[in-house]
């Protein structure tokens, strides 16, 4: 443990492992978590890679490194990947004892998402607390879910939950030692007045138009040929007043997600009217300029933190039925939810949003309140807080 110089008060050391340095989902929320934090716990950050969330957390004087995690990906589906994973396993633990060294002992390791497994490792092997901190759902099939039950099950002493139906996939029925909690995340609403018309012409986008927003990862089930399906379903005097655009790319090595996109649009008659923006370092900006927000993923989303980002611009959102939306969207409140994969069920919505602008004004601003309650991110970080330190205290009061 640390003393905090200005008050005296014991702030723990925690190693925080985590599967990327984008700055999208999950890597944002470990930001806000951090910058929220770091008066009451001493954090350093182990990425396997140098980013944009490298860069704004060494911006806030957090102290992060580049080093093997143990990160899982798709390598280790093939048997070439399987025979490489003990080489993987020795080089983690490697690169995170030689960060204990540099740094000093840790009092927790903070595991954020499921993709790494370093952090477990390191935990057991210095013998303190390790919360890992769960954001997906990958029901891919029995066995994945049953691999992964069991692993967080016996190497976490404590597991966050973004959602209800992440907890259900990765706790299942069964009764454990270890606990289970649930925090949504959480972000800010943007601060100053809201100038859509300035906006719109930053984007380009014409001041008539309906500006519908999918904010997220280009790949094989966030939706956006969904997206395109259900647009062509409209009829063809509501789509010339519409306009639809993804604002987001693809990982690296997936790049062919994002020139089929690319490639699909061209085919559209419209394909004016949909544009593909990349990746938005400020994505309030284009929630600005938008009339109401989509997330059609055709997998259950583990939470969708672009639905709540979307609600704390006061923007209704459209959403798939299914996952951790359905805790978030309100049907017919705050939003309008619809059958997941479902081109018609997605149209249907689509031209409700778009033929009414009050019924966008009057959901948007309950989306408003909703995040007001529900997922501000001082209400998500000081949960998350609580419980590390919680941990982190209970273990040395068993000392």
């Amino acid at each position: 443990m640390t003393l905090q110089a200005d008050t005296g008060a014991v702030r723990p050391r925690c190693l925080v492992v985590h599967s990327s340095a984008d700055l999208y989902g999950s890597d944002r929320s470990l930001l806000d978590l951090i910058t929220e934090s770091a008066k009451d716990i001493l954090f350093t950050v182990a990425l396997p890679e140098t980013g944009l969330l490298m860069e704004r957390l060494g911006q806030a004087g957090v102290h992060v490194v580049v080093a093997e995690v143990g990160k899982i990906d798709r390598r280790f589906s093939s048997w070439r990947g399987a025979v490489s994973m003990p080489r993987t396993l020795v080089g983690t633990i490697r690169s995170l004892e030689d960060l204990r060294v540099t740094a000093g002992p840790f009092d927790i390791v903070y595991s954020n998402t499921a993709a790494v497994f370093g952090g477990a490792l390191a935990a057991r092997r210095w013998k303190v607390p390790h919360v890992w901190h769960i954001r997906e759902i990958l029901d891919t099939s029995r066995w994945v879910t049953l691999a992964y039950r069991t692993m967080v099950r016996r190497l976490a002493d404590r597991v966050i939950c973004n959602s209800e139906q992440t907890r259900q996939w990765i706790g299942g029925t069964h009764a454990a030692a270890v606990s289970y909690d649930v925090v949504w995340n959480g972000c800010d609403a943007p601060s100053g007045t809201l100038d859509r018309r300035a906006a719109r012409e930053r984007f380009s986008f014409l001041q008539h138009e309906v500006v519908v927003v999918l904010a997220g990862r280009i790949n094989a089930w966030k939706g956006h040929h969904l997206v395109i399906d259900a647009f062509l379903k409209l009829p063809t005097s509501v789509r010339r007043n519409v306009r639809i655009v993804f604002a987001g790319s693809a990982y690296r090595g997936q790049e062919h997600f994002e020139e089929a996109l690319r490639a699909r649009i061209d085919t559209v008659e419209q394909s004016a009217q949909i544009s593909v923006v990349g990746f938005q370092n400020d994505l309030n900006e284009l929630w600005r300029a938008a009339d109401f927000a989509v997330v059609p993923s055709t997998r259950p989303e583990p939470f969708g933190r672009v639905a709540i980002e979307a609600m704390a611009c006061g923007l209704p959102v459209v959403a798939a039925a299914h996952g951790g939306l359905t805790e978030i969207v309100q049907h017919a409140r705050t939003g309008l939810l619809f059958k997941p994969g479902d081109a018609d069920s997605l149209a249907e919505a689509l031209g409700a949003l778009i033929a009414d602008p009050s019924l966008r004004a009057s959901m948007g601003s309950r989306a408003r309140e909703r995040h007001r309650a529900c997922f501000t991110r001082t209400r998500y970080a000081a949960a998350v807080r609580g419980l590390l330190l919680d941990e982190a205290h209970r273990t040395r009061s068993l000392a």
